[in-house]
């Protein structure tokens, strides 16, 4: 038999338009598709239990389709280059074939695989898999990256985008290979707190997720996409674009597909765009990151890292665990803790409301977003508690959400709250978004005790957003005039 190429996968847990696997097979020679329980990243994620059940559940999946397309998965835990010394001595490959990663860590871990491999005399190709444009793709007419989303945007729309491949008929896999276990929870030594999962995991999943809807709420996404207590009024898809059980390509090429009908409505024409233009957004902060790869640490806006955080470890458990006095805010937060999910309206508010009501470091909500979150990807999830805090790549950055007003808005009959919150769902509309504003008597009539059985707010709204906007105004002028 001659030498193998491995498919090393990492967030790409699928067999339909995997770009390495598809150019691994098309060589016609033995595939070892490897999967490795990097134990050095593993102990740097904040993750719950939850998400490494999550992808456990996606490679078991992954792994019968590998077997019966004729190529068994191969789990290894160790330290990456350790765990590929090991292979190379056990199968002396030819090839080593992966997608691109763009996080910093990993980037830095792919250098030292490659060179290790190249050490060995083992050729090495990487290939893009998890962006439709990389971030040395899309620049500015100077050749600098971009940091503002809406010419960004204006760019990467106009650039040719790439087909999705399809799936391998077959494969020549290696027999004999030993495989580990699964990288459960409880394997990993991982507690579980998040008990329910909001999607669910896989590739079948992700692709009948994805077809219900293409059919039904991308035709109504710009209408509905702000409503969290509407199911479908968005995708859903990003937690298996994390974990990649389904592809940026096929996503793009589907809705691209709706437009190429002249007959469709100008409502669903704009709710299509709309959608693009939300994949893009997603790529732009994997650009930013790539760019600007110590904005985990520090802010983009440099100076906001001398804002007086005020670091009130109660106030941040408040709003851990949705006992603000916010119901929308509560609401948001428990629906995390429960599913590793929360609606994209609802991130916005809440991650304002820590920052503008709390004032707290926004590296603190970043981190724990990222600890429940099943699609907590970096890049994504630091991008836009940057944008929120003031802190990131934002043209317009003092934005300020009143919890009561975008409560009263994408909530309006009281659904989500309802259910999120339920000691507040018998409350009348007058007094759902506005609990404190019940007099002693009527909590009596509602069967509600305010400071009891519901939380009054933990801060006045109004008041703590003028003191964010004043301290931010007074720390950029500051900063401006020590510049000039």
């Amino acid at each position: 038999m001659s030498r193998p190429v491995l498919v090393w996968f990492r967030r790409d847990l699928r067999t339909e338009d995997h770009a390495a696997l598809w150019h691994a097979a098309q060589t016609q020679g033995p595939v070892v598709p490897v999967f490795i329980v990097d134990r050095e990243l593993i102990a740097e994620l904040p993750s719950d239990g939850a998400i490494f059940d999550f992808q456990a559940a996606c490679l078991q999946e992954l792994a019968r389709r590998l077997e019966a397309l004729g190529a068994p998965l191969c789990i290894r835990y160790g330290r990456v280059e350790e765990v590929f010394s090991v292979l190379f001595q056990e199968l002396a490959p030819r090839a080593i074939y992966y997608n691109r990663d763009y996080e910093p860590y990993a980037r830095s871990r792919d250098a030292v695989v490659e060179r290790l491999a190249r050490a060995w005399g083992i050729e090495v190709k990487s290939f893009k898999d998890h962006v439709l444009h990389e971030p040395w793709e899309v620049a500015t007419a100077e050749g600098k990256p971009f940091t503002v989303y809406t010419p960004f945007y204006r760019v990467w729309r106009a650039l040719a985008k790439p087909e999705p491949f399809g799936e391998p008929e077959r494969l020549v896999g290696v027999p004999g290979l030993q495989s580990e276990d699964l990288p459960t929870a409880e394997r990993l030594s991982r507690k579980r707190e998040v008990p329910t999962w909001a999607v669910e995991p896989g590739m079948e999943a992700a692709r009948r997720r994805w077809e219900r809807f293409r059919r039904g709420g991308l035709l109504h996404y710009a209408a509905q996409r702000d409503f969290p207590a509407l199911a479908e009024g968005t995708s859903r898809m990003s937690p298996h674009l994390r974990f990649g059980t389904i592809s940026i390509r096929r996503l793009y090429a589907d809705a691209v597909a709706l437009l190429e009908d002249p007959t469709l409505p100008a409502e669903v024409r704009t709710s299509v765009e709309q959608f693009l233009a939300e994949l893009a957004w997603r790529e732009f902060f994997q650009h930013v990151l790539w760019h600007f790869p110590e904005t985990p640490q520090r802010s983009f806006r440099r100076w906001m890292d001398d804002f007086p955080w005020e670091g009130s470890e109660e106030h941040f458990r408040a709003w851990v665990e949705g006992r603000t006095g916010y119901p929308l805010v509560d609401a948001a937060m428990r629906e995390l803790k429960q599913t590793g999910y929360m609606h994209n309206r609802a991130r916005m508010v809440v991650a304002s409301f820590l920052v503008k009501d709390l004032h707290l470091d926004w590296r603190w909500g970043e981190r724990y977003f990222r600890s429940r979150l099943l699609d907590g990807e970096l890049a994504a999830n630091v991008g836009n508690w940057q944008w929120a805090a003031s802190a990131g790549v934002d043209a317009r950055p003092l934005r300020i959400f009143n919890p009561v007003l975008q409560s009263k808005r994408f909530d309006p009959e009281g659904l989500y709250i309802r259910r999120w919150v339920p000691e507040l769902a018998a409350l009348p509309l007058d007094y759902l978004h506005e609990p404190w504003r019940m007099s002693p008597q009527e909590q009596a009539r509602w069967g509600l005790r305010l400071g009891r059985d519901y939380p009054y707010p933990i801060v006045d709204h109004a008041e703590r957003a003028a003191r964010f906007a004043e301290r931010f105004t007074q720390l950029k002028r500051h900063t401006e005039t020590r510049r000039d």
